[in-house]
């Protein structure tokens, strides 16, 4: 087929219009370059000569009475068709310049794609898809002769900037073509609604789906996978290639029959029809509010599907949203927890966009002599009851407006056009929910912004209750640009207790100093404005005199202050058994024989009763024979519940000896134990007054009748103890700590940032099993791009917070180790480390 066999240029012909012999010269040279779309996009479905003349034909089809239009009107219908998908054709000098990023398409970076995409050719493809619009225009504009655009009988009056203003448009937002278009236009003695024609095209570009464009052979050949095999497959289950059909009274409706055995391409094909729907619905509005009747689009709203669905039924069940719901539990404290993080939401976002607006700075003519200095105000106009958050960041253009802003959850900092564009800064902002805050502070909230990028700046009117939204132009930005919010004054103070000093204490506690200004601003009638900044402190600041340990993480700064120092120990009397009264007694136990032998408290042969650096003790208390009297005396008087203390600790005797390690004793870990930092004890006695631990009764019962106690077994307590230990070469220890905890005072102020801003559920508090070092106070500011807050942005995530904790802890060790002189104790604790790194993973 050729563009001989379409109805419009034989309409052309049959009028022996003098439009045809540009035509075909046009058409030449679109043979010429659109096959070289596939040097790029040789696995998407066909953008070729063949899809350009199904769009002339789908044209055609559209049109009410092709006798009304003029032929200028249908040239430029053939010209878009042919020429709409030439920006997809890239030279190899274009693609060698597209991987050195010396070819920047729309701000997207080659690099940057690459970050998210390692696949070379859909990095290519991701740089140019998007604006192959663009690329269609300038291609028009600077490499076709100028003549093919002649109005014939003329030397001056051409149509080529339409035609490149048509073929742009048709990948744009619908309101583009109000804007750059005409729908009222003379060339010569032809009118022109170019408006028309790209209505015409749109749609016919929608219409071509079916197998001819994705045939089954190239898509064998090429074997495409993941989205772009399911646009391939999305082809084949349409089997009509006429898919425009008469209708009643006057109009033509659009049917699609086929047949589909997968559910995943069939709801693909359910959005793809939504999305024709959306574009006829808006064009069969607008058309018949603009357009002369001749060019109304006259056709059913409605598609109809004939799509034969097989191992499977057609639902019209779909997931809908309740606008009221999911806007208040989003904008709630049910999210946020208080108010007054409406506050934070919007300085946050602030925040964004002066820094990304500090990467674009020096790029612009205005900042090629004065330095860009960003600036967040938060303006409290008392006399129109209104408070102000404006920044001079890089403010919303109406596409980033409608696109992002406007669309709850999509945020545009994660999305492509962002991303793709390799900026340094990782902005704060997710999730594409944090405006809804403000909703918090004020029912009705007004937004001014204007884009660096644009001239005109835009105002909307927000309100709580409603999804609807005024909008209007605006001037707040005249000579500059940016973002103001204005929110009610009252109620949003009141959430600080109508106290300034409240609010701005809140701001400071909340951000760490980011290069910003941030200054509060008064206005009170009849008096001038008093400004004053709020001085935020820098992480510099807060960290002074702290343990550095950012070598440690990545993108992730820690400092913490560390106490003391490891110290090892050699006997028995240097560990720091505490609970030990004035009368402890050391022995050695003889297990065989159950006989108890006294040794002072050095015991240097303790170490043979380790296992696994494991030290097992036995400590048996009770009141000497002697004081037997005054016991039983005090026990009437406290009827049996008798507690020592004073005077009469001298009452007491206690016996402390170590064991080998048996596991029976060490399952009493599972019931609980009780201690300080040092040794974990556990109170067996109970166990053995009450008969229900034979083993324990089988064990001491003679050792308990040598030690010089009353025979009242009320008066005697047992435990079990265990001390671990760390080995250091030969005959030192180093104690590890069984209950750990920090030394923080009532000054401590610890912190957890991400990015700059306090997480105030995350308290990461770690410390180490090393007896004499303790942790105190800690900062933390996360900026690692894989660590996102949770919703709240409160605290992290489960698993990042024990990820996190668990790097915490491997700087702590390696810092420790790195610091310790001694280098059979550095080892030691390395090795201690490792294990208990393994152990974690």
């Amino acid at each position: 087929m050729g563009i001989e066999n379409t109805n419009l240029y034989n309409e052309l012909v049959k009028r022996k219009s003098e439009y045809v012999v540009n035509i075909d010269k046009v058409y030449v040279k679109a043979k010429e370059f659109l096959p070289k779309i596939n040097r790029v996009f040789a696995n998407y479905t066909g953008h070729g000569m063949e899809h350009s003349l199904n769009v002339m034909k789908y044209m055609f089809d559209l049109i009410n009475d092709i006798n009304m239009l003029s032929d200028l009107e249908i040239a430029c219908l053939i010209y878009s068709a042919l020429l709409h998908d030439v920006g997809m054709v890239v030279s190899e000098k274009e693609i060698k310049e597209i991987r050195e990023d010396k070819l920047i398409c729309n701000g997207r970076k080659y690099s940057a794609i690459h970050e998210y995409i390692q696949d070379d050719l859909e990095c290519i493809q991701e740089c140019v898809r998007p604006i192959h619009g663009i690329r269609s225009y300038d291609f028009i504009m600077e490499n076709m002769n100028a003549e093919l655009f002649l109005v014939p009988g003329y030397t001056a009056c051409s149509f080529q900037e339409e035609v490149a203003e048509i073929c742009q448009a048709h990948t744009m937002e619908l309101e583009y073509t109000v804007k750059r278009l005409k729908s009222k236009d003379i060339k010569g003695e032809n009118r022109l609604n170019a408006q028309y024609v790209v209505m015409l095209l749109r749609i016919a570009d929608y219409l071509d789906i079916d197998e001819k464009r994705a045939p089954m052979e190239v898509y064998k050949f090429i074997a495409p996978s993941g989205y772009g095999d399911d646009e391939w497959k999305q082809h084949y289950i349409i089997s009509n290639k006429n898919k425009i059909e008469s209708s009643v009274a006057n109009r033509k409706k659009i049917i699609l029959y086929g047949q589909c055995k997968n559910p995943k391409i069939h709801n693909k094909f359910l959005r793809y029809l939504d999305d024709v729907a959306r574009e006829i619905g808006w064009w069969i509005s607008y058309s018949r509010s603009t357009f002369e009747d001749i060019y109304w689009l006259l056709l059913e709203e409605t598609i109809e599907n004939r799509i034969e669905t097989v191992g499977f039924e057609i639902s019209d069940l779909k997931l809908n949203v309740d606008y009221s719901a999911i806007v208040n539990l989003l904008m709630g404290e049910k999210v946020y927890g208080n108010k007054k993080y409406g506050l934070r939401e919007l300085i946050q976002n602030s925040l964004d966009a002066c820094k990304v607006m500090r990467e674009y700075a020096p790029q612009l003519e205005c900042y090629k002599y004065d330095e860009y200095v960003p600036k967040i105000q938060i303006i409290l106009d008392y006399s129109n009851n209104q408070l102000r958050i404006r920044d001079n960041g890089i403010g919303m253009s109406e596409e980033v407006l409608k696109k992002y802003f406007l669309n709850i959850g999509k945020s545009y900092y994660k999305s492509n056009d962002y991303m793709y564009q390799g900026n340094k800064y990782n902005p704060i902002g997710n999730f594409g929910i944090g405006f809804l805050a403000c909703f918090m502070l004020s029912k009705e909230v007004i937004v001014e912004t204007k884009s660096f990028k644009e001239d005109k700046g835009y105002a909307l009117v927000l309100y709580a209750d409603s999804e609807y939204i005024c909008k209007k132009e605006c001037d707040s930005f005249r000579n500059t640009f940016g973002t103001m919010i204005s929110l009610n004054l009252s109620n949003a103070l009141a959430v600080f207790d109508n106290d300034v000093k409240r609010m701005s204490s809140f701001l400071k506690n909340t951000f760490l100093d980011q290069g910003i200004d941030m200054y509060v601003e008064e206005i009170k009638p009849g008096e001038t404005k008093l400004s004053h900044a709020i001085r935020l402190l820098r992480y510099e600041e807060i960290i002074d005199g702290k343990s550095i340990l950012d070598k440690y993480f990545d993108e992730i700064s820690y400092a913490v202050e560390i106490k003391g120092a490891p110290k090892s120990k050699k006997m028995f009397s240097e560990l720091e058994l505490s609970w030990f009264i004035d009368n402890t007694i050391v022995c050695r136990y003889s297990e065989s024989d159950k006989i108890l032998e006294f040794v002072d408290m050095e015991f240097k042969e303790f170490k043979k009763y380790l296992h696994n650096g494991d030290l097992m003790l036995v400590k048996i208390r009770g009141v000497k024979k002697e004081y037997n009297d005054e016991y039983q005396k005090m026990k009437e008087l406290c009827k049996g519940d008798v507690i020592l203390h004073g005077k009469q600790r001298e009452w007491e005797e206690e016996i402390v000896f170590p064991i080998s390690y048996r596991e029976d004793f060490a399952r009493l870990f599972e019931e609980g134990w009780s201690g300080n930092e040092t040794i974990r004890w556990n109170l067996v006695w109970a166990k053995y007054e009450k008969g229900d631990a034979t083993w324990i009764r089988n064990i001491f019962s003679a050792v308990i009748k040598q030690c010089n106690f009353i025979e009242d077994l009320s008066g005697i307590s047992m435990e079990v103890g265990i001390v671990s230990l760390l080995e250091i070469g030969q005959d030192r220890y180093l104690e590890l700590k069984c209950s750990m905890h920090h030394v923080a005072d009532d000054e401590d102020s610890s912190a957890t940032f991400w990015k700059g801003i306090q997480l105030e559920k995350a308290r990461m508090r770690i410390d180490v099993d090393i007896k004499g070092v303790y942790l105190g106070e800690y900062y933390l500011n996360i900026n690692n791009k894989r660590i996102i807050p949770n919703i709240s942005r409160d605290d992290l995530d489960v698993e990042d917070e024990k990820e996190m904790k668990r790097q915490m802890e491997f700087a702590v060790y390696s810092h420790i180790v790195e610091n310790v002189k001694d280098k059979e104790v550095a080892d030691a604790i390395e090795r201690h480390a490792k294990k208990l790194e393994e152990t974690k993973k």
